[in-house]
């Protein structure tokens, strides 16, 4: 149902993306904001997205199970849960801003490969 002018158009707004992603990862922070950000790779599959913010005292949680499904909460115990899972997941996962250069090229040449390939 998608025609080929639009499957062009989504893979060079992707290519696009991933161009910005890696800019970003390179310097270690968002460009608009020179917030810092931090990229990770990890072999590990999650089947879901979980995310976690914080900001003057008030924590919520966020839980996506499902690509229509997601559980929200503000409860601190469950968001401190979730930040200490993402940190041991840091662990044993390679960190691709600003370190880990050799690593960051060969992970988004692999994500221009895939691209390519659609």
């Amino acid at each position: 149902m998608i025609e080929k002018e639009d499957i062009s158009l989504i893979k060079l707004e992707l290519e696009e993306l991933i161009n910005y992603m890696e800019e970003t990862a390179t310097r270690g922070t968002y460009k608009d904001t020179e917030n810092e950000v931090s990229f990770y790779i990890s072999g590990i599959s999650i089947d879901t997205n979980h995310c976690c913010i914080e900001a003057n005292g008030y924590h919520i949680s966020l839980i996506r199970t499902l690509l229509l499904n997601a559980a929200a909460t503000t409860d601190e115990s469950t968001f401190l849960h979730i930040k200490q899972w993402f940190t041991s997941l840091k662990r044993i996962s390679t960190l691709i801003s600003v370190s880990g250069e050799k690593h960051r090229v060969s992970f988004f040449n692999q994500q221009r490969e895939l691209l390519q390939s659609l």
